[in-house]
């Protein structure tokens, strides 16, 4: 359908399909697709379309890595119940699954959407309740009623190396490409 299911219980039930109460979509499955140089480019374009709608909140600047999120009493996947829903790998923005959502558009030809979930991740320190060290990329920013927005584990260098390659790999690029599209040689061709 819309998208790409997380994995299967051991019973060989699916996580990650959208009737599902818990878990409807999980933005890795959705970015690793964009990875993939053998998956359909049209599946993968509606895979992001989904994750893209159903966990990025625009307005607060917040990208969840699943949701809904799992809570007591829904079949527990594994470690990720022991979080609160909303916290870290249960509905929380675990931001190295963030970059990868913004990597995935970018490879997907979504430059757009790539460098906006980018550049969200980047000024989560400039908000409101954040709570944490203004200069780092933290690994998880709460998606939780009355703790939106606040700042998880920070110093974590594994979500700060993978904004960094995103920016070096798809970024810097894309804001080179786009300088060049509205420099003075454009602007004398049309």
């Amino acid at each position: 359908g819309d998208r790409y299911l997380r994995g299967w219980y051991g019973d060989g039930t699916p996580l990650g399909a959208g009737s599902e109460e818990v878990c409807r979509i999980d933005s890795v499955a959705q970015s690793f697709a964009a990875f993939n140089p053998y998956a359909d480019p049209q599946r993968v374009s509606a895979a992001l379309d989904t994750a893209l709608k159903a966990l990025w909140d625009r307005e607060g600047r917040r990208i969840a890595l699943l949701a809904p999120p799992f809570d007591q009493g829904h079949r527990a996947p594994g470690y990720a119940v022991t979080y609160g829903p909303g916290f870290r790998e249960n509905g929380g923005q675990y931001t190295h699954a963030a970059v990868w959502l913004a990597m995935a558009c970018f490879r997907a030809g979504r430059p757009d959407d790539g460098a906006a979930i980018l550049e969200d991740i980047a000024l989560a320190p400039r908000r409101e309740g954040y709570l944490a060290e203004p200069f780092v990329i933290p690994a998880d920013i709460y998606t939780a009623p009355g703790q939106e927005g606040r700042a998880g584990w920070s110093w974590y260098t594994g979500a700060a190396g993978w904004w960094y390659r995103a920016a070096r790999e798809y970024l810097v690029p894309y804001y080179r490409d786009r300088a060049s599209d509205t420099g003075p040689e454009a602007e004398a061709d049309g």
